[in-house]
């Protein structure tokens, strides 16, 4: 929980400091090679090596009142890898999306969601999580909501 408030604060100081973006949309594509151990779900633990690339997209805007938007949107593209115990093959996909909504001189708004899974060719189980975390904070620098969903299972 402690990540997504230092998330949500670097997003705060960022949407405070880019007003002056007047009223363009910018857009940034980043590609980012993945290789390396990773752990493959708590429902078979195994280290796996991975290799594949994610995708980070940026968008950041200002509305005409001068409020500040932004989203980031992150994914797994083909990432693939061998577990190091079973030898078995995986595939991941993951998906990460943050939306920082702040007006001109009102509340803040975030939010996160994450779908995550891990899917093993072999005898295992397979994995999938998804997280909705929402935070708010008024005019006045109260939180006025602040929840967090996490689920989870394990598939045969």
């Amino acid at each position: 929980m402690k990540r997504v408030y230092v998330v949500v604060a670097i997003l705060a100081l960022v949407a405070s400091a880019l007003p002056s973006l007047a009223q363009a949309a910018v857009v940034a594509r980043v590609r980012i090679p993945i290789r390396g151990p990773i752990s493959s779900s708590p429902c078979e633990p195994e280290t796996v090596l991975v290799e594949g690339t994610a995708l980070m997209v940026i968008r950041e805007e200002v509305d005409a009142s001068g409020g500040f938007h932004q989203g980031f949107h992150f994914n797994l593209q083909g990432l693939r890898g061998v577990g190091q115990t079973s030898g078995d093959t995986y595939s991941f996909q993951n998906t990460f999306n943050l939306t920082a909504n702040v007006p001109a001189g009102e509340f803040r708004e975030f939010t996160i969601t994450q779908n995550v899974a891990a899917h093993r060719q072999g005898a295992g189980d397979n994995f999938r999580l998804h997280v909705t975390s929402h935070l708010t904070i008024n005019a006045q620098g109260e939180v006025t909501v602040d929840f967090f969903k996490l689920q989870f299972a394990c598939q045969g």
